[in-house]
């Protein structure tokens, strides 16, 4: 069960980090989604319960705030125990404010200032990948240089968790998950032009 958390996490990293937008969206039919080049992993998403949305509504080209990530990954990892809310930011019962405070407990989602968590802002792909690897229990400590051309715009607190995630990312067991995301990349290339 462990490997498998594990592995749905890492496939919603590669969707968050290399496919750019992702949205938080409901189980059932969806109005939006029906011609939408990522249906099926929309559909897959919800039949897992990992992704929900509202209304018959996916919004599959919205962007995911901070506080939709916390949940996904609640979801997908299951956090028990709960930190006090010293967030200023962080009001009681919004969807998103347990899952926000079990993957701060859990070391995941950090505030973005001492009194602030900032669970409306849009999710950056550096901070889903830190997230992420947080998650996962992959360092996020050090600076290691990646590959990519962008390399210097990589924010130092991020480099590390992009290197290892992409490392994970090529080893064999996520191969499929990059394969599949490079044709997502592609087709989404092919639609947008």
């Amino acid at each position: 069960m462990k490997m498998y958390k594990k592995f749905i996490a890492t496939a919603m990293a590669s969707s968050i980090v290399m496919g750019g937008a992702t949205t938080f969206a409901s189980t059932g039919e969806y109005n939006d989604v029906q011609n939408h080049w990522a249906k099926s992993a929309i559909e897959r998403w919800s039949d897992l319960g990992v992704v929900l949305g509202f209304g018959g509504e996916f919004r599959p080209n919205d962007n995911i705030t901070r506080g939709e990530l916390a949940v996904i990954l609640d979801r997908i990892m299951n956090y028990q125990v709960v930190a006090e809310n010293t967030f200023l930011d962080l009001e009681d019962g919004k969807f998103y404010t347990d899952a926000v405070l079990k993957a701060n407990q859990a070391g995941v989602i950090m505030g973005t200032s001492n009194t602030e968590i900032s669970p409306l802002e849009n999710v950056t792909r550096e901070q889903a990948c830190v997230m992420i690897a947080r998650a996962l229990g992959v360092s996020t400590e050090g600076n290691e240089t990646t590959q990519f051309e962008d390399d210097s715009a990589i924010s130092s607190w991020a480099k590390q968790a992009v290197c290892e995630m992409v490392c994970r990312l090529k080893s064999n067991l996520c191969k499929k998950v990059v394969m599949i995301m490079k044709r997502i990349r592609k087709l989404t290339a092919e639609w947008m032009s």
